[in-house]
């Protein structure tokens, strides 16, 4: 496991929402083994850069 953070304590696979740097909100899906985050929504594993992401939250959270 990384350094204790926010992200270290999402489960592998879970459903996130992302609030982007363009104002859209995106559902990301966290992979603790490659330590980031997919775009949910893609065909093909797509990474999302965490340079693009403001914050983020577990979808089980509401807003």
């Amino acid at each position: 496991m990384r350094a204790d953070s926010a992200l270290s304590h999402l489960y592998d696979s879970e459903i996130c929402i992302a609030a982007m740097a363009d104002g859209k909100e995106r559902e990301v899906r966290w992979s603790r083994q490659d330590w980031c985050f997919y775009l949910a929504d893609a065909n093909v594993p797509t990474v999302c850069p965490f340079e693009q992401i403001k914050e983020w939250r577990p979808a089980s959270i509401r807003k």
